[in-house]
C-alpha cells in the first residue's frame, strides 16, 4: 500500500479574476485550487482557498444584475463541471453552491480552444468542450444567490473552434456569439451567430468572415466602439466592428433564415511585433494588456479618433498566462511558466514589481542533494520556460537570516540573558558544568566579561539552572538559581538582595513567584518582597519521584498553575498553584525535560496548548480546557525530532507566540486552522534557543550551538522555503548532482525570439554551478544543431574489477532537417576535479577544471541513461536500451563506450530506472518493463501487458511505479518470478517526473517503525510535488477503511474523492471496469479531519461509517493523533 500526500500544492497559475463577490477580492486559480486575495493598499493578502479535484480550465465572474457576483468554474477533462462559487462574508471563504456535468461518454474532446465566454452584462455563458457542441448558460438570482437558471446544448458546424467571445454591447439588443475556427483546406473563418434568449439554442446560420490562412488564436471582446472584437494572431492583431441595417429580432431558428447581422468588416489592423501571446487582460473599453512568452507586456489601445491600433511596449515581466488589471495602474500577472508578479504601471509608463509569487512550474526534471550532510536533502528543481528559466530550491526549513555570530563557547549548557531594568538585554549569563559567567551585551559591538569584582551578587562557583528578570514592574531585580541557591539581584548594581539556600534540581521562575524542586522530592514556592527585596517561603508539598522539570501559567483572570515533570514516572502532573493539590496527571512516552503551556492566538481563558519535549526525542502537544478543579485532555500530538532531549522555548513573531522546539533537528511550532504546524530550521546542532534583543539586533533569537552562539531573524513562516537561481533563457531540462565537487550538473536549452527567422534561435549546453553559493563554475557549449537532453553522473571503469572513477555523462540529440525524429546523437563524458585538495564551499573557491574526456556519436538520440553498477552505463538511444563499457581503442589508447548488450524495442521508450542490477523500463505506448543485468547480459524478466502509455517509472527494493499519460499512477510488486500489478490510482495531473528518495532522514520520521515511510517524490507540470510513501501491509486495511469513512462524509456533488481517484483512461481496457482505485491512499484527503473539531457531526458519520461493518474502532482523539503522525513521517 503506497500514500500519496502533497508536499508542495501546485503553483502554476492559469487564471485570475478581480471581480465583487459581497467584497472586491481577486481570485486566482491554481491548477486545482482557487485563491482568494483580498486588495490591500498595500498589496495583496491571501485570505482563502478551495481545493476542487479536476483542473480549473475557465474563471469568470457572473450575475444577472448589478448585485454582488458569483463565481463561474469550469472544470477540465476527463470530469467536465460547471460550478457556480460564491463567497460567504461572513465565514471569508469560497464556497460552492451548485454543480452542473458537462461530461460526455461519446463526443470527442475539443482540444487548443477556449473553454468558456462570458458576455459583457455577465449574464450569459458559453462552454465548448467537445468536437461540434456548445452549452449556453442563462443565471439568475434567487434567495439572494445565484443560480444556473437555463441551459442549453447547441449543435454548431464550427469543429475546429480556435476561440469564441461574445459581442459586447449589441445595439440590436440580440445576444451574439463569435466563432473564431480553422476549416479543413487550414484556411481561418470568423463567424457570427445569435442565441435565442427564450430557449439559448445557437442559430445554425451565421454571417461569416474570411480570415484568409492567417494563423490567429484568439477573440478578445472589446466594447468601446459598439460591436467589436480584437482578433490576436502570430502576426497581426485585427479590430472587427460591425454595421447594423436590420435590427428587427427574430429567433434563430425560424425558417433557418441568413443572419440580419450585415457587413462585419475589419476596421483597423495592426503587425504584432512579439513573440507567441500567452494572456490577455481588459482595462477598460479602450486599453487591452497582451503578454508573450518572452514576458512582453504590451498595451494595446484603440484609438476612436484615428481609427487606429496602438501598441505599447511598457517592459518586461513574467510571461502571464493571465492578466487581471486591480486598480490604479496596479496589475495581477498570472504566469504557468514564472514567477507571478504584482505590478504597477509608474507614471513614466515603464512597469514596477510590486511583489511577487514563486511559481515552481513548469517542473522539467528535478534531483535529490544531501549538499551539507545534515541527511536532509535539499530539492533541486529545472523550472521555467522562455526566458524565466531557473532552478528552484526547495526546503522544508523556516526563512533564516543569520546576523551575527559569537564564538569560543565550548562547553556551556545552558545561556541566559538579564534585563537592568530597560527594554533592551544588558547581559549575557553563561552556564558551564561548575560556574557561572556573565558578559556585558550593551555595548552591541563588543561583548566583555563582567569581573567578579562589578558583579559580586552573582553565584559564578555553581552552574545555573535558570535566570531571569521577575516579570513584574521593577525587572531590575533577577532570579538566579543554582544547584545551592536562589539567589535575588540588583541588576543595576550588581549586588545581591537576599539568597535562599536549598539543594534545588529544577527551577522556574514566574511573575514574582519562584517555583522550586528539591532533592528530597519536594516543591517549594517561593515569592518576592518587593518592598524589602526578599524571598520568601511559601507553600510546599511531597512527592514520590524527584522533579525533572518545573513550569507555570496564569490565566486572564490571575488563575495559575503548575507543570512538573518526574525523572521516575514518565508523567506531568498540574497542580493548583494556591493549594499545590493535583489537579490531573498525564502520561508521556519518556521523561518531561521541558514543558511549556502555549495560548491560544485569541486567549480563551480555560483553553490553551500544552507541550512536553520528552528525553528521547519526541514532542508532545495535547489540547488542555480547565474545568473548576479539573482538566479536559484534549487530541495529542506526537513529534519526533531524533533521539536527543528536546528543549522548548517560546518567541513572539508579530504578536503571535510560536515555540521552537530542539532536538536532533529542529522546527517551529505554530498554529494553523487550529492544528500544530511544523517549519524545519536549516540549523545544524542546536541545543537551544532564547529570544534576543538589543538595540542592534532587535527582534532577534540567539541559537546556542556547541561551540559558539549564532543570532538570528526567523522571516515569514512557511512549511516550505523556496529559493529561486534565476539563468533567464538558459532553460534547465536536466539536473544531476556531483558530489565530489559540491556542484550541480545541468543540461539547459536556451531560445531566444528572432525577428529575421521564422523560429526562434536555440543553443544548448552543459553548466556546472556550485551547490551552496550557486555560482556558475564551468560550462560547455554544443553546436547549435544538437541538444543536450539528458545529464547524470555515473561510476566507470575501463576494465572489470578496475577501480571506478566519477564520470559527469551527458547526453544529446542532433536535430537533422525534415527528420521525424533524430537520428544522430552524442555521449560525452567529463571528469570534474577540484583545484584545491579540501574542498571549502565558499565563494573564494576556485572553480572545478571540467575535463572533456570522451565523445562518443550514436544513432540516436539520448532519450535517458543512468550507470549500471560501478562499471556500465545504461543509455536508451530512441527505441533501444544499450548498455556500455568504458575501454580503450587499442591503437589510440583513446576512451571509447563499447556496447556490452542490448535490448531492442519496436515502441518509444520514455523513461529509465535502475536499482541495483534490476532495470526497468517505461514503453510509451505500452508499459513498463523488468530487466535483469548480469554483469555480461540484459534478461527479461517480467513485463506488463497492458496497454497504459507509460509516461514516467521509478523502482525501489519492493516495488515499481509508473504514471501515464492519463494522469493514473500504477504501483507492481517487484516479486522473485517478476513485477505483479498492486494498484492503480488516478493521480489527476500531468506528472513530468519520478525521483526515488526522501526530503528527511530516516531518523527524523521516525525510522522503520513509523507509520508511512517515504520512498518517491513525485513532480508535476503545474508545480505540485508530492511525496509516495511506503505503509506496512498491517496499516493497509486500516487505512482502506478511514480513506473510505472520510471520502464518504466529505462526499458532495462536486467533490466525490473516492470516484475522482479512480483509474481514467482514454483507450478502453480493462480497467475501464475498475470502480475505485487500489493499492493507493489518498494522503491530502486523511488530512482533511485535522479540519475538525470533536463536535462536528462529520466526525461521527467518519467513526460509525455508513453501516455497522464501517464502524472505525477508534476514538476522535486517537484517529487525529494517527493521521497526525501518518503526516509528521512523511516529511
Amino acid at each position: 500500500m503506497h500514500l500519496v500526500s502533497t508536499y508542495l500544492p501546485p503553483t502554476a497559475t492559469s487564471h485570475a479574476v478581480k471581480c465583487n463577490l459581497g467584497e472586491d477580492l481577486l481570485v486566482v486559480a491554481r491548477i486545482n485550487r482557487l485563491d482568494v486575495y483580498k486588495l490591500l493598499p498595500n498589496g495583496l493578502e491571501l485570505s482563502s482557498s478551495l481545493e476542487l479535484l479536476s483542473r480549473v480550465a475557465a474563471l469568470h465572474e457572473v450575475s444577472p444584475d448589478s448585485g454582488p457576483g458569483a463565481l463561474l468554474v469550469i472544470t477540465d477533462h476527463p470530469d467536465c463541471t460547471a460550478l457556480i462559487v460564491e463567497f460567504s462574508v461572513k465565514e471569508q471563504k469560497l464556497v460552492v453552491q451548485s454543480s452542473h456535468r458537462l461530461t460526455s461518454s461519446i463526443k470527442r474532446p475539443l482540444a487548443g480552444c477556449t473553454v468558456c465566454a462570458v458576455s459583457a452584462d455577465r449574464r450569459y455563458a458559453a462552454v465548448a468542450l467537445y468536437l461540434g457542441s456548445m452549452n449556453i448558460f442563462s443565471f439568475g438570482r434567487k434567495n439572494g444567490g445565484i443560480i444556473l437558471e437555463m441551459k442549453s446544448e447547441s449543435p454548431i458546424s464550427e469543429l475546429l473552434l480556435s476561440s469564441f467571445a461574445f459581442v459586447p454591447n449589441p445595439t440590436s439588443g440580440e445576444v451574439t456569439i463569435a466563432l473564431l475556427y480553422r476549416t479543413h483546406s487550414d484556411e481561418m473563418k470568423l463567424s457570427f451567430k445569435t442565441i435565442d434568449e427564450d430557449t439559448l439554442d445557437v442559430s445554425r446560420d451565421g454571417h461569416i468572415v474570411d480570415m484568409m490562412k492567417h494563423a490567429f488564436q484568439r477573440l478578445i471582446p472589446i466594447s468601446s466602439r459598439g460591436e467589436g472584437l480584437l482578433v490576436i494572431g502570430d502576426e497581426r492583431i485585427v479590430y472587427h466592428g460591425t454595421q447594423k441595417k436590420d435590427r428587427k429580432q427574430k429567433s434563430p431558428i425560424e425558417g433557418r433564415r441568413k443572419s440580419d447581422l450585415k457587413q462585419r468588416e475589419a476596421h483597423i489592423l495592426t503587425e504584432w511585433q512579439y513573440s507567441d501571446i500567452t494572456g490577455y487582460g481588459v482595462i477598460d473599453g479602450e486599453r487591452t494588456l497582451i503578454s508573450d512568452k518572452y514576458g512582453k507586456l504590451v498595451m494595446i489601445v484603440i484609438d476612436k479618433e484615428k481609427e487606429g491600433i496602438q501598441a505599447h511596449l511598457l517592459g518586461e515581466a513574467s510571461s502571464a498566462s493571465c492578466i487581471a488589471y486591480i486598480n490604479a495602474g496596479v496589475i495581477f500577472l498570472g504566469s504557468e511558466t514564472g514567477d507571478s508578479q504584482l505590478v504597477q504601471i509608474t507614471s513614466s509608463g515603464s512597469l514596477e514589481v510590486v511583489d511577487t509569487y514563486p511559481n515552481t512550474a513548469p517542473i522539467i526534471d528535478a534531483t535529490l542533494a544531501d549538499i551539507d550532510n545534515s541527511g536532509d536533502p535539499i530539492v533541486v528543481t529545472c523550472s521555467g520556460e522562455g526566458k524565466t528559466g531557473s532552478l528552484r530550491i526547495i526546503r522544508t526549513g523556516a526563512n533564516i537570516e543569520e546576523l551575527a555570530s559569537i564564538g569560543d563557547t565550548k562547553g556551556v549548557t545552558r545561556v541566559f540573558l538579564l534585563k537592568d531594568g530597560t527594554e533592551s538585554d544588558s547581559y549575557l549569563l553563561l552556564s558551564y558544568p561548575q560556574e557561572t559567567k556573565i558578559v556585558n551585551i550593551k555595548d552591541g559591538h563588543t561583548y566583555s566579561e563582567v569581573p567578579e569584582n562589578d558583579f559580586a551578587g552573582l553565584v559564578r562557583d555553581s552552574t545555573t539552572l535558570v535566570a531571569a528578570n521577575l516579570e513584574v514592574e521593577y525587572s531590575h531585580l533577577a532570579i538566579q538559581a543554582t544547584r545551592i541557591a536562589v539567589n535575588l539581584i540588583n541588576m543595576q548594581t550588581g549586588e545581591q538582595c537576599n539568597r535562599w539556600p536549598g539543594d534545588i534540581v529544577a527551577a522556574c521562575i514566574h511573575g514574582d513567584m519562584i517555583c522550586v524542586g528539591l532533592h528530597d522530592n519536594s516543591l517549594l514556592l517561593l515569592h518576592v518582597d518587593q518592598d524589602r527585596k526578599l524571598l520568601k517561603d511559601g507553600k510546599q508539598a511531597q512527592f514520590g519521584s524527584q522533579i525533572s522539570v518545573v513550569s507555570m501559567r496564569s490565566d486572564s483572570t490571575g488563575k495559575s498553575n503548575i507543570f512538573l515533570g518526574f525523572w521516575q514516572k514518565h508523567v506531568v502532573q498540574i497542580l493548583n498553584t494556591d493549594t499545590l493539590e493535583r489537579m490531573a496527571e498525564i502520561e508521556v512516552p519518556h521523561v518531561p525535560l521541558s514543558i511549556v503551556p502555549w495560548e491560544h492566538d485569541f486567549p480563551v481563558v480555560h483553553r490553551f496548548h500544552l507541550l512536553v519535549g520528552t528525553g528521547n526525542g519526541h514532542v508532545v502537544t495535547m489540547r488542555l480546557r480547565s474545568k473548576g478543579s479539573s482538566f479536559d485532555i484534549g487530541e495529542r500530538r506526537l513529534i519526533y525530532l531524533g533521539e536527543r532531549p528536546v528543549h522548548l522555548q517560546k518567541y513572539v513573531d508579530q504578536g503571535k507566540e510560536n515555540v521552537i522546539a530542539t532536538g536532533k533537528r529542529a522546527v517551529i511550532l505554530s498554529r494553523s486552522n487550529r492544528s500544530v504546524v511544523q517549519h524545519h530550521i536549516n540549523i545544524k546542532d542546536i541545543e537551544a534557543v532564547l529570544p534576543f534583543n538589543t538595540p542592534r539586533f532587535s527582534n532577534t533569537l540567539m541559537f546556542k550551538l556547541p561551540s559558539s552562539l549564532l543570532l538570528a531573524r526567523i522571516g515569514k513562516l512557511e512549511k516550505i522555503k523556496i529559493d529561486s537561481v534565476p539563468l533567464g533563457y538558459d532553460v534547465p531540462v536536466s539536473i544531476t548532482y556531483h558530489s565530489e565537487t559540491h556542484a550541480f550538473a545541468l543540461g539547459c536549452v536556451r531560445r531566444e525570439p528572432s525577428r529575421d527567422e521564422a523560429y526562434d534561435a536555440t543553443t544548448s549546453s552543459f553548466k556546472l554551478l556550485d551547490a551552496t553559493t550557486f555560482e556558475h563554475l564551468n560550462s560547455y557549449s554544443v553546436p547549435s544543431t544538437e541538444e543536450i537532453t539528458k545529464v547524470c553522473v555515473t561510476s566507470l571503469g575501463i576494465n572489470d574489477g578496475d577501480i571506478s572513477s566519477k564520470y559527469i555523462a551527458v547526453g544529446t540529440a542532433v536535430w537533422g532537417e525534415d527528420e521525424p525524429e533524430p537520428t544522430k546523437g552524442r555521449i560525452l563524458l567529463f571528469t570534474a576535479v577540484n583545484t584545491q585538495s579540501t574542498f571549502i564551499a565558499t565563494r573564494n573557491a576556485s572553480a572545478p577544471i571540467l575535463n572533456l574526456m570522451l565523445e562518443q556519436e550514436i544513432t540516436g538520440a539520448v532519450v535517458s541513461m543512468c550507470g549500471l553498477g560501478d562499471a556500465y552505463l545504461a543509455v536508451i538511444v530512441n527505441t533501444i536500451l544499450v548498455v556500455y563499457q568504458l575501454t580503450k581503442k587499442a591503437a589510440t589508447n583513446e576512451l571509447q563506450l563499447k556496447p556490452v548488450d542490448q535490448w531492442i524495442h519496436n515502441y518509444m521508450l520514455s523513461s529509465l530506472v535502475v536499482n541495483g542490477s534490476d532495470i526497468i523500463i517505461g514503453d510509451t505506448f505500452q508499459s513498463v518493463t523488468l530487466l535483469h543485468w548480469t554483469g555480461s547480459e540484459l534478461k527479461l524478466v517480467s513485463k506488463d501487458y497492458e496497454t497504459v502509455n507509460s509516461l514516467n517509472a521509478t523502482l525501489d527494493d519492493t516495488h515499481v511505479i509508473q504514471s501515464n499519460v492519463d494522469n493514473n499512477l500504477f504501483s507492481y510488486k517487484n516479486e522473485e518470478d517478476g513485477i505483479q500489478p498492486s494498484g492503480r490510482y488516478h493521480f489527476g495531473e500531468v506528472i513530468s517526473c519520478l525521483v526515488p528518495g526522501s526530503v528527511s532522514t530516516n531518523a527524523a520520521r521516525g525510522g522503520d517503525k513509523a507509520l508511512a515511510v517515504p520512498k518517491h517524490l513525485l513532480f508535476t507540470s503545474g508545480g505540485r510535488i508530492s511525496v509516495i510513501s511506503k505503509c506496512d501491509d498491517e496499516r493497509a486495511m486500516k487505512l482502506h477503511n478511514i480513506q473510505r469513512n472520510i471520502g464518504a462524509a466529505f462526499k458532495s456533488d462536486h467533490y466525490d474523492v473516492l470516484s475522482w481517484r479512480a483509474p481514467h483512461t482514454s483507450i478502453k481496457t480493462f480497467s475501464d471496469d475498475i470502480p475505485q482505485a487500489s493499492g493507493f491512499i489518498d494522503g491530502d484527503l486523511l488530512l482533511r479531519f485535522l479540519e475538525l473539531e470533536s463536535d462536528s457531526p462529520l466526525v461521527k458519520k467518519i467513526l460509525n461509517g455508513t453501516k455497522r461493518a464501517e464502524r472505525l474502532d477508534m476514538e476522535y482523539g486517537e484517529l487525529r493523533e494517527f493521521i497526525e503522525e501518518l503526516q509528521t513521517t512523511q516529511y
